[in-house]
């Protein structure tokens, strides 16, 4: 199982955003694949119950009234109750978009993959949002803006711009106004409602 990633997070790698959205992508195929399944067989039943009965109605019992038939006349029967049950019928036969089924599970607070669809088109759109900046694809940090003074020190203790084992100059340094400064490299992105830098 991938890496969790949460707006909490003081820092974000952009492999983990990328294996996170590849793993709900299967999670949400594996859903909806199974949903058609089994909506399609529940559906297929019901009409096949009325060809049946149609059937058993007919003088010559080698000539069975067929199915797919009985669908097709009721989906063209505006009046007929199961009309809606018919076209979704076709429609499911025909194959459903997985996209269309994501915004549909989104919607519905009631739906099994609620969560997980959400989550997925929340971070479809960070990662519509970040790519072209920086590394995105190879590996980029995103810095929550409330961690990004923190980051900023860290960074230049990192690249040796300051010892980190001294605590003088580094206790008289205005890391915020570093932090600032080092902002001008990076842009900002909100990842559900919350602000994340990340290389320009």
């Amino acid at each position: 199982m991938s890496k969790e990633i949460s707006n909490y997070d003081d820092v974000i790698d952009s492999r983990d955003v990328m294996e996170r959205i590849d793993e709900l992508e299967g999670e949400l195929q594996d859903s909806m694949e199974e949903f058609v399944k089994e909506r399609i067989a529940e559906l297929q039943d019901a009409f096949q119950a009325i060809a049946a009965e149609r059937s058993d109605e007919l003088d010559d019992p080698d000539s069975p009234v067929d199915v797919d038939d009985v669908i097709d006349e009721i989906a063209g029967e505006s009046s007929h109750f199961l009309h809606t049950a018919a076209n979704e019928l076709l429609i499911l036969r025909d194959g459903i978009d997985l996209e269309e089924y994501i915004c549909d599970a989104a919607r519905d607070s009631r739906h099994d993959m609620y969560a997980e669809a959400n989550e997925y088109r929340l971070l479809c759109e960070l990662r519509d949002d970040c790519e072209g900046c920086g590394d995105w694809k190879y590996g980029e940090i995103l810095v929550r803006d409330s961690y990004f003074t923190d980051y900023a020190q860290q960074l230049a203790e990192d690249i040796g711009a300051v010892d980190a084992n001294a605590t003088w100059p580094n206790n008289c340094i205005d890391w915020e106004r570093a932090a600032r400064e080092l902002k001008m490299d990076y842009t900002s992105v909100s990842f559900g409602g919350v602000e994340y830098w990340l290389r320009s």
